[in-house]
């Protein structure tokens, strides 16, 4: 919780950081006004969580200064303190908007409760609005239909800005994953620095070796902090944590984004990122070049997109990847690209970078390719063939539970792995022991039952929330495996309750 305190006496300002304080020492006095005027320019650059400030104060009184930096903040929480002479002031606070008053003198135990209070709120708020975006980055990346709850935030509020980190690595699998999380904690620590810019921030892993990053803005530009000395000081984090072996190239907009806007940029941005490949990883990329060079260039895109699915294949033992290698070669030839010495060198850069060989960057990238396509046949012929089809059918069931709640079909799952909807469809019966409709119909209804038992979400929303989205069929659904009706099995679980207690 980042605090402001506004008082024009000092004394007066040491008795209420010293509770707060006490009262949780994670709470941040980011700055200290002895005027009205000095707590407009303080919230207008800081644009803290909360401001407590005192109403009888020199050059602009603390109600003036309140109605002033509602427009430059007004994400801000304001409690006002009072003497009794000041109570109308505080009354006509409290009808603007400002969430309490105390009288003065101000007692530790009730101050410390009402900030308690508001950051609990303010953490509240900004989960729901995170989750929200991040079920939305998802569904953009999977190319799904979003589904709303009722309980949603007012996401027209703000504006956003978003970048999409790829990263690049032929380490193991192990030591990636350390570098990930290393560099999430790095990167948290970097956004958390500039706190006072974003109203908040929001950094994930949305899928392997891609990291999401969202900063969420107020849309009134007046006393807005400049983004533009940020924007280069985190492209320059994000070059001095690149590596060779495991490189990042960061994706941004060029501009501010609506959220409706959001999903339709992920799915381009992901549709174009392969380019990268030969253009340039370990760089900071515009959005808008990226498209320039799709759209007079489109055939990059589909050479480029081989490029990644191959990497992909290698890294999970798919022998597919050889098919693809060879289809390579052809491409390759096909777009000349041997004949352009820099996107040459930049796709031999990515090709050692994400394969674990070394070979000479003077080498042709055919060469290097042949390579590959014998390093792929020695590799799977050590490959035990019952741990490929285990591991195989643990992704297939991952994402199973990660997606459940869409309109999931087979056909769609076996284009994702690269093989036939009629032998996914006999491995998955054969290992797993039931059909895939059965598998999905099961783990749809275990999750309807959780959800019936912890929440009281209207059994509609219920039955969007595990992808179905006909109430009716889901009734009938629920009714044929557990033998109630949603209502029914709801009643089941309070009466219960009841009992227990």
């Amino acid at each position: 919780m980042r605090i402001v305190i506004a008082d024009d006496e000092y004394w007066a300002q040491e008795y209420l950081i010293q509770i707060l304080l006490n009262g949780d020492p994670s709470w941040t006095i980011v700055g200290r006004a002895f005027n009205g005027k000095e707590l407009y320019q303080l919230v207008t650059e800081l644009n803290p969580d909360l401001a407590i400030i005192d109403i009888k104060m020199p050059e602009m009184n603390g109600l003036e200064a309140y109605k002033a930096c509602k427009l430059s903040s007004p994400e801000t929480q304001w409690v006002i303190i009072s003497g009794y002479e000041e109570f109308q002031y505080a009354q006509e606070a409290i009808k603007l908007g400002a969430r309490d008053y105390l009288t003065k003198p101000v007692k530790a135990e009730i101050l410390t409760y009402l900030v308690r209070v508001l950051e609990e709120e303010l953490v509240k708020a900004q989960d729901v609005l995170k989750n929200q975006l991040k079920r939305s980055v998802k569904n953009a990346l999977n190319e799904r239909i979003e589904i709303m709850s009722q309980n949603e935030v007012h996401t027209d509020k703000y504006y956003y800005q978003i970048a999409l980190l790829y990263v690049d690595s032929s380490l193991e699998k192990e030591l990636q994953t350390d570098l990930n999380q290393e560099f999430n904690r790095k990167l948290k620590q970097f956004l958390t620095g500039n706190r006072h810019i974003t109203l908040g921030d929001l950094c994930y892993s949305v899928q392997n070796g891609v990291f999401c990053l969202i900063h969420i803005l107020r849309k009134e530009t007046e006393g807005r902090p400049s983004m533009q000395n940020y924007e280069a000081q985190f492209e320059e984090f994000i070059r001095s944590e690149s590596k060779p072996d495991w490189a990042i190239t960061l994706i941004v907009h060029d501009r501010e984004l609506e959220y409706s806007e959001i999903a339709v940029w992920i799915k381009e941005v992901n549709k174009l990122s392969p380019l990268r490949i030969l253009f340039g990883i370990n760089q900071v990329w515009k959005m808008k070049v990226l498209a320039r060079i799709a759209h007079y260039d489109s055939h990059y895109v589909h050479f480029c997109s081989m490029v990644t699915d191959s990497v992909n294949d290698y890294t999970n033992n798919r022998c597919v990847s050889i098919e693809k290698c060879n289809g390579l070669l052809n491409q390759l030839k096909m777009d000349r690209l041997e004949d352009d010495p820099e996107k040459k060198r930049k796709l031999l850069v990515y090709l050692q970078t994400t394969f674990p060989f070394i070979f000479n960057l003077d080498e042709s990238p055919s060469n290097y390719l042949v390579h590959l396509i014998q390093k792929f046949s020695s590799k799977l012929d050590v490959v035990d063939k019952i741990a490929r089809t285990n591991d195989f059918l643990f992704q297939v069931q991952q994402y199973i539970s990660e997606n459940y709640m869409y309109n999931l079909s087979i056909t769609e799952i076996a284009n994702k792995f690269h093989i036939s909807p009629n032998y996914l469809s006999t491995l998955f019966h054969r290992n797993v022991g039931i059909s895939f409709i059965k598998y999905v119909t099961n783990l749809r209804i275990q999750e309807a039952q959780k959800l019936l038992a912890i929440t009281d979400e209207p059994i509609q929303v219920v039955a969007l929330r595990v992808g179905y989205t006909s109430q009716s069929h889901f009734i009938k659904t629920f009714r044929e495996y557990t033998g109630y009706n949603p209502s029914e099995y709801t009643g089941k679980i309070i009466k219960r309750s009841f009992k227990q207690e």
